[in-house]
């Protein structure tokens, strides 16, 4: 019963609130995420790619270097430069469109901040040398890592006779996500208050220390008696991070069920080209979320309703 109790709670708790975001995610793929705990790798992949970009400086759209979109320019590791927006639109005055300045050449990524965390880990960590300095990208390193698809698996320390493949157990990408939450954590402290890259930096750090948490709890060093419990609301959160990635959301809005609806905006899109049809996107998306929570609502209220009417039907009967 109190299981039942608490997962009516659970399910009451979620219907209070609504949240659409929306972002500018380049080279999307129309795929569902893995299945724990490979999914553990794509969430580090992406929070390691957007750490070097946020601190080597903006890269342009595969393909489309010269499309309209919104570039973020990061305080790199060796100097003190304001971290700003820059918004490809048209000059009304000149006829000309404008031209972005040029970013300076990245550095190589085992020297930027999360490669050198990185590289900390594969101290501790010398089965896995790739990690302290990757041949080509970071994330290719991450995802030489290949944790176990079997949850059992992930849990069991790594043997000596093993391969690299298949003893990336927790302990390991515990400490990946320590280092992305410490690189974010470096570079928050070196971007000015007004950036844009503030944002992203403050998620990876606050979800890389709750994708610490999490493996504490779910993989404990020490077992104590206690198996793999992974929950529903664990699964949500961790499929939100694969969605959001290190992506910048530019439009949110939350809607309660008391009625309160607060929308959020960057304003470096307000002035963007194509902000009309990115508004359009979100309101569309809006609606949407609006009707499947409606449904939702509804059908939850319905059968809870049916519940109770039946465990009144049950005592009407022992009275009678």
């Amino acid at each position: 019963m109190a299981d039942l109790r608490q997962i009516a709670l659970s399910i009451a708790q979620d219907l209070m609130t609504l949240e659409v975001n929306t972002v500018l995610k380049p080279g999307m793929t129309a795929r569902k995420p893995p299945a724990y705990p490979l999914l553990l790798r794509e969430i580090a992949e992406k929070y390691v790619a957007t750490l070097v970009q946020l601190d080597a400086g903006p890269a342009p759209i595969p393909g489309n270097p010269t499309a309209d979109t919104v570039h973020i320019d990061a305080v790199h590791a060796d100097d003190d430069s304001v971290a700003a927006v820059h918004i490809d639109a048209v000059l009304q005055d000149a006829g000309a469109p404008a031209e972005p300045p040029s970013p300076p050449p990245p550095a190589p990524e085992h020297d930027t901040v999360i490669g050198q965390q990185l590289a900390e880990i594969a101290k501790t960590f010398p089965a896995f040398p790739d990690l302290a300095a990757s041949k080509e990208h970071l994330a290719d390193a991450i995802d030489a890592l290949h944790p176990p698809a079997d949850a059992a698996a992930f849990e069991r320390p790594c043997q000596p006779e093993q391969s690299k493949a298949d003893c990336a157990n927790a302990s390991v990408w515990k400490n990946l996500f320590k280092a992305c939450a410490k690189a974010a954590t470096i570079l928050l402290e070196r971007t000015p208050a007004e950036s844009p890259a503030r944002a992203p930096l403050r998620r990876i750090a606050r979800e890389s220390l709750w994708l610490v948490a999490f493996l504490d709890w779910q993989h404990p060093e020490k077992k104590l008696g206690r198996g793999f419990d992974l929950q529903p609301e664990d699964r949500m959160r961790l499929r939100k991070l694969w969605d959001l990635g290190g992506e910048r959301v530019v439009m949110q809005t939350t809607i309660h069920l008391d009625g309160d609806v607060l929308n959020g905006i960057d304003p470096a899109l307000l002035l963007h080209p194509q902000f009309e049809a990115v508004k359009a996107l979100h309101a569309d998306g809006v609606g949407t979320a609006l009707t499947h929570w409606r449904a939702l609502f509804e059908a939850i209220c319905t059968a809870f309703g049916k519940l109770g009417d039946a465990f009144s039907n049950v005592l009407d009967k022992r009275r009678g």
